[in-house]
């Protein structure tokens, strides 16, 4: 995994909600580096393992929990020539999205 990989995602310019302009989702080898991270105000939000909460450096009162569930993904090698554009935008309409994700979390947004 390479250092400094992320995705950053952009608000779509025709919705009119009240949203972030951009949000940059960080990817990290572990999540050390993300508590790390997160004890110099370099990063939000992030999922953190119990036996972490015993760091040191992590300050609970700082900290708001949520107990919920994971979100599966399928991640699809871009580079292989065989995920091009058209693939990866059939797979997205071919698979309906209540049906892996039944309480609508994404209000219906493809992702």
């Amino acid at each position: 995994m390479e250092k400094n990989n992320y995705i950053l995602l952009e608000k779509n310019p025709y919705v009119n909600e009240d949203l972030p302009k951009k949000i940059r989702l960080r990817i990290l080898a572990s999540a050390s580096t993300g508590v790390f991270l997160f004890s110099k105000g370099r990063m939000d939000l992030m999922r953190i393992p119990n036996f972490l909460l015993k760091n040191p450096h992590i300050q609970k009162e700082n900290l708001r929990f949520r107990k919920g569930g994971g979100i599966q993904y399928i991640a699809i090698n871009a580079n292989e020539p065989c995920f091009d554009l058209n693939f990866k935008k059939a797979l997205n309409t071919s698979v309906d999205a209540n049906l892996i994700n039944p309480k609508n979390y994404w209000k219906g947004m493809r992702i």
